[in-house]
């Protein structure tokens, strides 16, 4: 995206778009989303079209499923430059689905 001849240092994606991305039909849904994740709402002078910050957006996500994440398997997991860490605590899985979730997660962070 081109800003009066100079390159500008952020992507857009505009709310319905997003919307899209994160499973949202509604932009009020989409808003209030957006409110409790930090993300800010943009938009042009003079122009009623919203947009969010790629990159906000796109780390809201990331955050949002890390914390959906550490609640279901009861391990803290961190980002650490960019790069997923699990902070291996005394939990022990019991159940074959949380052993698979587990080993899983295991093999994505350490590839």
């Amino acid at each position: 995206m081109k800003d009066i001849g100079r390159e500008t240092m952020f992507e857009r994606i505009y709310i319905n778009d997003a919307a899209n991305q994160i499973g949202y039909k509604d932009k009020r849904s989409f808003r209030r989303w957006c409110n409790n994740n930090g993300v800010g709402l943009l938009n042009d002078t003079g122009c009623t079209k919203l947009y969010v910050v790629k990159s906000e957006f796109e780390e809201a996500m990331i955050r949002s499923t890390l914390k959906h994440l550490n609640q279901k398997s009861k391990r803290m997991i961190v980002i650490e430059r960019g790069n997923a860490v699990v902070a291996i605590d005394k939990y022990k899985t019991s159940g074959l689905y949380e052993k698979q979730f587990s080993e899983r997660l295991t093999k994505l962070i350490h590839e």
